[in-house]
């Protein structure tokens, strides 16, 4: 039969089979004659057992070799839930002592898989999926390609990897899927903040205010406006990570004689060396009006883990609050890690060299870590 002949007889089965997204064949294509063809012996034998029926003939079978060579289909097997499979994945690795945090962090790239493929089952997924997935990151959700590299496919490549081997999946189609990573610039400059980058990040967060919509609504929480005001200054006199900060419970903070002291404990969330340590905090923390023990219900920072804002934003928020060419010349949120640590590196120098003063070797420390190196070397002088 020619195309025109095929079209006016099973055309329009054939676009409602493709509608339903069982095929993909253009009109004229062989692959469309094909389906053709094969609709038309089915409407024959379909008409010839109707037929038979008609005349009380019950036993009528498929006469055409397309239908009675054909072998019935293998059962498919059962869809595996992703969701299911992050829980299960959770806690086996809790369990083996990673991901204290129980998954919170990489909670979002799940929920961002499910999103994009609009389906729950693993067993689904194929690698073209994840090639489109990656590419929506950061051409509509604007992730930048460090971030997608290495949190996005990193979470997923990781949990197919670990379904396959406990034989929850045949596959990890993610294993292949990679996303470039830009060269780190080179840094031309130290990695601590100067004197006036410590204080426009400080004087930044002490006078945070939450500011209105256009409707003059103030939508930020509480939680929110107390974590940009207080994380830097914690920061700064202590030298944790953001994170380390904003993990902090309520048993984490005791006080010793007339001294405050926090313990950075891997109880409490991630630490990069898995260990636990105690920092004393500064009087002038204090001073500044952080309430320690009185108003721990309210507090942000110790405030239950769904109230929190997470470390990434928290990050974003101090990257913000200092001037964008900061960042541009490579100053990041824990620069205040690496101011403290020259300068500790610089007062055991002096130590060593008594004669060796700082300003001898032309350096000046901001304040904030000023205060930090008294109390970690000499407590009793803070």
């Amino acid at each position: 039969m020619s195309d025109p002949e095929l079209q006016a007889l099973m055309g329009e089965h054939i676009e409602r089979f493709r509608y339903l997204g069982n095929h993909t064949a253009e009109p004229g294509s062989d692959e469309w004659r094909t389906i053709a063809r094969k609709l038309a012996v089915g409407e024959l034998e379909a008409l010839a057992r109707v037929a038979e029926r008609d005349e009380g003939d019950f036993t009528g079978k498929p006469e055409h070799p397309l239908i009675a060579n054909a072998q019935p289909p293998e059962d498919e097997p059962d869809p595996v839930s992703l969701s299911k499979l992050w829980n299960d994945y959770i806690k086996a690795r809790t369990t083996a002592g990673f991901m204290k945090d129980g998954g919170r962090r990489q909670r979002p790239v799940i929920d961002s898989l499910r999103k994009f493929l609009k389906h729950n089952d693993a067993r689904r997924i194929t690698r073209k999926d994840l090639l489109a997935w990656r590419d929506h990151l950061m051409s509509v959700d604007k992730l930048s390609a460090r971030t997608v590299s290495g949190i996005y496919l990193s979470t997923i490549r990781s949990l197919l990897g670990w379904a396959c081997e406990n034989e929850l999946l045949a596959e990890n189609v993610a294993a292949t899927v990679k996303q470039a990573k830009p060269r780190r610039v080179q840094r031309t400059r130290e990695a601590g903040y100067t004197d006036a980058e410590a204080v426009t990040v400080l004087k930044a967060s002490r006078s945070y205010q939450a500011k209105a919509d256009e409707f003059g609504y103030v939508r930020e929480t509480p939680h929110s406006v107390a974590a940009k005001q207080w994380v830097p200054l914690l920061c700064a006199h202590t030298g944790a990570r953001v994170s380390e900060i904003t993990q902090l419970r309520k048993e984490d903070i005791r006080k010793e004689g007339d001294r405050w002291v926090i313990r950075i404990s891997p109880d409490a969330g991630s630490t990069k060396t898995g260990q636990w340590r105690d920092v004393p905090l500064h009087r002038q923390v204090v001073a500044e009006g952080f309430n320690l023990r009185d108003n721990l219900a309210r507090s942000i920072l110790l405030k239950q883990a769904a109230a929190l804002i997470d470390g990434d934003q928290l990050t974003e928020v101090a990257r913000e609050m200092a001037n964008e060419q900061m960042a541009e010349m490579g100053v990041m949120p824990e620069s205040c890690r690496e101011s403290m640590a020259a300068g500790l590196r610089l007062e055991a120098l002096a130590k060593d060299h008594p004669t060796v003063t700082m300003a001898d070797l032309g350096v000046t420390l901001p304040e904030p870590v000023k205060n930090v190196i008294n109390i970690s070397i000499d407590t009793d002088t803070a």
